[in-house]
């Protein structure tokens, strides 16, 4: 399924509006116009699923596989980069921004500025109390 109004999609059916730096029957790779940091690429299906709860398993663990080569590649490169993230975000409140499902494959130098930050913890009954919301969703599924 496509979306008209969907950047992804576009990009997708018209891969000259990007650098693409891999392309398979399943996924779309390219560079984002709006990098984090240096050599910052996304990782697309090429059917339009809004977020990583909407994929197909199948297809989430190809966009993962494929994530991974695109790491491999930015650490044997010239890129000269130390570390990877990967990140996919799903919602407006983490942060997503194109609502087509996206690995973002992000390259990481000492000192960028880039912070992915945990949080402090909570209070042990906090987490049982979380754990179990999670357990009763998942064998209700």
């Amino acid at each position: 399924m496509e979306t008209s109004d969907c950047i992804f999609c576009g990009i997708v059916n018209d891969p000259s509006q990007s650098e693409v730096v891999w392309e398979d029957e399943v996924t779309l790779a390219f560079m984002d116009i709006n990098p984090t940091n240096a050599g910052h690429v996304l990782v697309v299906p090429r059917e339009h699923h809004t977020a990583l709860t909407d994929l197909p398993p199948e297809t989430a663990a190809h966009v993962m596989r494929v994530g991974q080569r695109i790491a491999q590649g930015m650490m044997d490169s010239e890129l000269n980069c130390q570390g990877i993230n990967l990140l996919m975000s799903e919602g407006a409140v983490a942060n997503q921004v194109i609502f087509h499902s996206h690995l973002h494959v992000l390259p990481r130098y000492e000192d960028d500025g880039f912070i992915v930050k945990a949080g402090d913890g909570g209070p042990k009954e906090t987490l049982a109390q979380s754990a179990e919301l999670v357990r009763s969703a998942l064998s209700d599924s």
